[in-house]
């Protein structure tokens, strides 16, 4: 019989979360700014559209990718725990380390849930800003983080 541990499951979680915060990261739609004035339609490579990606380095997208890299340090950090654990045998059932990586997981997940709430909670803001699918693969990166965050809890409470 096959069985699948806590630690495969938090790596795979862990893994996926980074991945896709990573994704959100390197894509530049992180906000689309539609044109509202004149709705004038802009050629861009793939056809036309009326919205254009805001850069890296735009005031609203700054703060929450920093508040994204801070949350993806958190699980990559305890995704290096978690790979310790696994790999040195007196560290496998030791609880400081355990309690370790859920304080760390618990902090990541903190950070991308701050980062999700700074992109306001509608869907098209005032000012002409939408979400775009870097937001979404962030949002799916706090769901694997908290997924994460939850298998830890389950294992400190099964002890």
């Amino acid at each position: 019989m096959v069985t699948i541990s806590f630690h495969q499951v938090a790596i795979v979680t862990l893994s996926s979360a980074i991945v896709c915060g990573l994704i959100s990261l390197f894509t530049a739609d992180f906000f689309i700014k539609f044109d509202v004035v004149g709705f004038n339609f802009i050629k861009h490579k793939i056809g036309y559209c009326n919205a254009t990606p805001m850069g890296l380095f735009d005031s609203s997208a700054t703060a929450i990718k920093v508040l994204l890299i801070g949350g993806l340090s958190c699980a990559g950090c305890c995704l290096l725990l978690e790979f310790i654990s696994v790999t040195v045998h007196s560290a496998r059932e030791n609880a400081s380390l355990k309690a370790l990586c859920m304080i760390v997981c618990f902090a990541g997940s903190v950070t991308l849930v701050t980062a999700l709430a700074l992109a306001k909670p509608s869907s098209v803001r005032p000012d002409g800003v939408a979400r775009g699918y870097s937001f979404l693969m962030a949002a799916v990166s706090c769901v694997f983080t908290i997924e994460s965050l939850v298998f830890y809890v389950i294992q400190w409470r099964c002890q």
